[in-house]
């Protein structure tokens, strides 16, 4: 965020005792400021913010759950119907049961509704995977077809409403056949994860999708007044959160500063303890950024889905690009994985305040000579690849013992992690901007691909 003039910020009602203190915001924009603050101070006085505090990713699970089960006043499925309608555009002309399982085979949220289709009782299944906290993979869709595919097989005719659970009394010796319907990966905004190869899982997003849905309902004409009170509350608290993501992550914000010990608007989200789901956005964010920018310099077909790393190392192509976000100690993180050839990758990692150049690769004995071949034979990696004829080595202070690796004659402390990811790293300016970042990061990845052959030939 552009670095201008401290503002403080007065928190009011109950947030002010909380605090014990003025956090300082440091934004150039004071509306923003001004926009902070109500929302602030409006969350902190929603009990659906302070009920969600616990587990975020859980009580979204459970607040969907428990809400597409509510019946209207005329005892019918009327939040339901709006589902399949706004959410997934189906229209269904009459639903004789709704069941929402929680956790059941260990997948979030598995919708189960009863039709009559041609003198046939179908039990159709909407399985969700939410990552509203989370970063969604591949690896775990893929699990998860496993676990559908086994609850379909199982049983494909039914003579109960569920497994567990009785099934209502007209359908009694009725034969009740299962269908899949929809599976859906649903995330705050749209994720980076390109899941179009993916077995037929489909993108659903609580910014768009959840919200019209929300707005849809709010009808007290339709629903009592509890059912009401708590769908208004959630929507309130919903785009609340989803704002301050937004601010966070729009194109206007341009500074890298979300590290900087000084720039207090970061620990004021660490205060309403949200400060890790704004970092993830705003990672997998510039991950898109990235992924974008390589897509319009016609890198785009080189471009992988990234399922774990064990499948990267073992299964990438040369040339693949697998670039992914996540989140650990507090900082975010978008990390670019390119494979020079199988086992071997070099990459680029952005975690907080530090830029690592590493390798990569299954042995940490391989992958020690093949960092010490590309300094030695090629001086291609380890140095700022931005600066015109830069040949320094980057920064390190590895130590001689199993994780960190070094050697005397030519005073390289490289660092490491878990053994087979070996790197250098670089201290970022505190006046880059995100877009300059973005940028810095694509020319790497473009300088690895030009430069691909000499990193093979750097293969032990």
């Amino acid at each position: 965020m552009p670095i201008a003039v401290f503002y403080d910020l007065t928190l009011k009602c109950d947030i002010c005792s909380y605090f014990k203190q003025k956090p300082k915001i440091m934004k150039s924009d004071v509306n923003v400021l001004s926009e902070l603050e109500e929302i602030a101070n409006n969350l902190w006085n929603n009990f659906m913010f302070q009920a969600s505090l616990g587990s975020k990713e859980l009580f979204h699970s459970n607040m969907l759950a428990w809400l597409l089960q509510q019946k209207d006043k005329n005892n019918k499925w009327y939040i339901f119907e709006k589902f399949l309608e706004i959410v997934l555009g189906i229209e269904v002309s009459s639903i004789e049961g709704v069941r929402v399982e929680r956790e059941s085979d260990n997948l979030d949220i598995i919708i189960k509704y009863l039709l009559k289709e041609d003198d046939k009782y179908i039990c159709k299944l909407i399985v969700i995977e939410n990552k509203f906290k989370s970063l969604p993979d591949l690896q775990q869709l893929s699990e998860n077809d496993t676990k559908i595919d086994k609850i379909i097989k199982e049983k494909e005719k039914l003579n109960t409403w569920s497994d567990q659970e009785k099934r209502p009394d007209s359908f009694a010796g009725k034969e009740i056949e299962r269908a899949l319907d929809k599976k859906i990966l649903l995330t705050p905004h749209k994720p980076i994860l390109d899941i179009k190869n993916t077995n037929h899982w489909i993108s659903k997003t609580y910014n768009d999708n959840i919200i019209s849905l929300l707005n849809a309902i709010c009808d007290k004409e339709y629903l009592n007044s509890d059912i009401s009170l708590v769908v208004s509350k959630y929507k309130e608290f919903l785009e609340k959160i989803l704002r301050i993501m937004e601010i966070y992550t729009k194109e206007e914000v341009s500074s890298y500063n979300y590290y900087d010990k000084n720039n207090e608007s970061i620990e004021y989200l660490k205060r309403i303890r949200i400060k890790d789901l704004v970092l993830k956005t705003i990672h997998n964010q510039i991950s898109e950024q990235i992924k974008k920018k390589l897509d319009d310099n016609k890198y785009g077909n080189k471009l992988k889905s990234f399922v774990n790393k064990y499948s990267i190392i073992n299964d990438g192509k040369k040339g693949d690009i697998f670039i992914t976000a996540g989140y650990t100690n507090e900082s975010g993180i978008s990390d670019i994985k390119i494979v020079i050839e199988k086992p071997y990758l070099v990459g680029i990692q952005l975690q907080g305040k530090l830029l690592r150049y590493y390798v990569e690769s299954t042995e940490k004995k391989i992958n020690i000579q093949f960092a010490k071949n590309i300094v030695e034979k090629e001086n291609l990696w380890f140095i700022d690849i931005t600066k015109e004829n830069s040949t320094e080595l980057l920064s390190g202070n590895g130590r001689k013992n199993d994780f960190c690796i070094g050697w005397d004659d030519k005073e390289i402390k490289f660092n490491s992690f878990c053994d087979n990811f070996i790197y250098l790293y670089k201290s970022l300016d505190e006046e880059l901007t995100v877009s300059d970042l973005v940028d810095e990061m694509v020319y790497i990845v473009e300088y690895v691909l030009k430069n691909i052959e000499k990193f093979k030939d750097c293969i032990p």
